[in-house]
């Protein structure tokens, strides 16, 4: 939704076509996503049972970024707990392989089996 709202504000009123383009570019530009949807219209708000765009790439190189600007100023990994469990688990893997603490965001969403993953976040992360 933040590339939406970024890309109407720059355009205005404006084809769709060329907004769905806008779109696109802005969440690539910001990691809001790891594949490029040059129309656009894939990228949504997912509801509480899909896993968010926003996958392992797009994080890590999320958190890479944060380090190496913020020199010596600890960078803490936040994620949220919306989603299925796997895809939860994930964001807590990244997040933990960017060592320090993890924030977890929307804890509404949070149930027994992500509680325990988040206890056990602390696994190095396997695969990509």
């Amino acid at each position: 939704m933040l590339a939406r709202y970024w890309a109407r504000d720059l355009l205005g009123d404006v084809p769709a076509a060329h907004f769905d383009a806008v779109t696109a570019a802005v969440a690539m530009l910001f990691d809001l996503t790891d594949t490029l949807d040059t129309g656009g219209r894939g990228l949504r708000y997912p509801e509480p049972h899909e896993a968010h765009p926003a996958g392992t790439l797009a994080q890590r190189h999320k958190l890479d970024t944060a380090r190496e600007l913020a020199g010596p100023v600890p960078v803490r990994a936040f994620v949220h707990s919306y989603g299925p469990l796997d895809d939860v688990v994930a964001r807590f893997r990244v997040a933990a392989a960017a060592g320090g603490a993890l924030w977890i965001n929307r804890y509404g969403y949070l149930s027994d089996a992500k509680i325990a993953a988040s206890r056990e976040r602390r696994a190095p992360a396997t695969g990509g």
